[in-house]
């Protein structure tokens, strides 16, 4: 594993590396530009003296110190072939080669040309007095140019290296000092402070960059969290004891609810049996009040038919004394007949008897009359004291079936009440049970409670701190 060091000293070294690399690669394109400049320089100046001494020579058609000539410029390590023409017909050709350095003629010696890497091939017309005479084409070499430049980057590699190298031990050197020990340092703290060890402190006197903030800072974090982890320890053991209080009253809760439950239960059961009672009565009620009402009805129809009887026996005494009148009208007849018979003598004996037997018979009518007339006087005075009861008995009756009406009324407002009364209880009875359902509910969620407490407990104490003292 890679220090923080070694990688900032890598990653400078690399920024270094580009930057002097780009820097070098812009000196190579310069020192390139200015090193063609003065090969094309060099070879212009050469073609000119060239031509000047070979249009001499050419036109005065002297033509041996050529050779020479030619020679003596093939020498020259930049040249390494000349070739003259005249008249479209090639006059020489001469080259050297790479390897050995010899110089050779291409047409005498019946060689091939050579091929020339990194050449430039310059032709220029040989003049004389404004007179062409034929035509001159040289072959340069460029390779000074790749020398000079791949001098110039080895210089500037090894400077390069030696400057990358310095740097690279300076930065180490510096970073170990100003970064890698502090961190190595914050690295052993924070990893105390994962062991659960609060108890460190933190060295003074550190340095007011970001490494010395940060160190303050976590100074700062330490204290914090050892006065939060003592309020929490704090907390932790106020919540468990106020568990262990919460589950004692629920369990105390839970009881009286069992119990407030259980006598709702009987409370319903007796006000269910009560209501069955109520609605017993009142359906009773209700009956005698009917009967009762019909009983007023039946004294009223009563009081009518006596009240018509007594009419009947009125009208009957009427008839009755007619039928008296009617028989003793019959018995003076029958007397006045009696009479007229016994003047009649002989002849009248036989209408004599009929009339004894008339008279006998209007005496037993009017008997018969005056017994019924007294029995229907009894019969009225007995009907009329019936009547007066009757008419005494029939608003006591009538009284009775009102007052027989109000209490089947209240018998059922009663059971309606009773009845609301043992819903309620029954509601009251499905809340207590509810009750009970949440009474154990908060027993369990304590008793998780105090687990919870219990694992906080065993967490905080992983954090050791010098102002515990539980």
């Amino acid at each position: 594993m890679k220090s923080i060091s070694t990688k900032l000293a890598l990653e400078i070294a690399v920024v270094l590396v580009v930057i002097m690399a780009t820097f070098g690669m812009l000196e190579s394109v310069q020192r390139k530009e200015q090193f063609t400049h003065f090969l094309d320089a060099k070879e212009k100046s050469t073609l000119n003296a060239l031509t000047l001494m070979l249009g001499e020579f050419l036109f005065f058609m002297n033509t041996e110190p050529v050779n020479n000539i030619v020679t003596s410029y093939l020498s020259d390590q930049d040249i390494l072939a000349i070739k003259i023409l005249e008249g479209g017909e090639i006059m020489l050709h001469s080259g050297k080669d790479l390897e050995t350095g010899i110089i050779h003629d291409f047409l005498q010696e019946e060689v091939q040309p050579a091929q020339y890497p990194d050449t430039i091939l310059r032709e220029v017309p040989i003049l004389y007095e404004n007179t062409e005479l034929g035509r001159l084409e040289m072959t340069f070499s460029r390779q000074f140019v790749h020398v000079q430049i791949w001098r110039s980057l080895t210089t500037l590699i090894r400077n390069l290296l030696l400057i990358v190298l310095v740097e690279c031990v300076m930065v180490v050197m510096l970073i170990r000092r100003n970064v890698s020990n502090p961190l190595r340092y914050l690295t052993q703290v924070v990893r105390k402070i994962a062991n659960g060890n609060m108890e460190m402190q933190i060295m003074s006197g550190v340095s007011s960059n970001e490494i010395g903030r940060l160190l303050q800072a976590l100074k700062a974090m330490i204290g914090q969290l050892q006065a939060v982890i003592t309020g929490v320890k704090a907390v932790a053991k106020a919540v468990r004891q106020n568990s262990q209080e919460i589950h004692v009253r629920v369990e105390e809760m839970a009881a009286g609810n069992a119990e407030q439950s259980a006598a709702a239960e009987e409370t319903a059961a007796s006000l269910e049996q009560m209501v069955m009672t109520i609605k017993h009565n009142s359906e009773n009620a209700q009956h005698t009040g009917t009967i009762a009402l019909q009983a007023a009805q039946d004294a009223q129809d009563a009081e009518m038919a006596i009240k018509e009887t007594m009419i009947a026996m009125q009208t009957m005494a009427e008839k009755i004394a007619s039928v008296d009148d009617i028989a003793n009208q019959t018995n003076l007849l029958s007397l006045n007949a009696t009479i007229e018979a016994a003047r009649a003598g002989e002849q009248g004996k036989s209408f004599a008897v009929v009339a004894a037997e008339v008279r006998s018979l209007a005496v037993q009518s009017r008997d018969t009359a005056l017994e019924i007339a007294a029995l229907v006087d009894s019969s009225m005075r007995l009907v009329d004291n019936v009547g007066e009861r009757m008419i005494h008995l029939s608003p006591a009756i009538q009284k009775t079936a009102e007052l027989v009406q109000e209490i089947s009324t209240a018998s059922q407002e009663q059971y309606l009440g009773a009845e609301q009364v043992n819903r309620a209880m029954q509601q009251l009875d499905q809340i207590t049970q509810q009750n009970a359902a949440v009474s154990e509910q908060l027993t369990t969620i304590a008793a998780e409670l105090q687990k919870q407490v219990e694992h906080l407990e065993a967490a905080i104490a992983f954090f050791h701190t010098d102002l515990q003292g539980e």
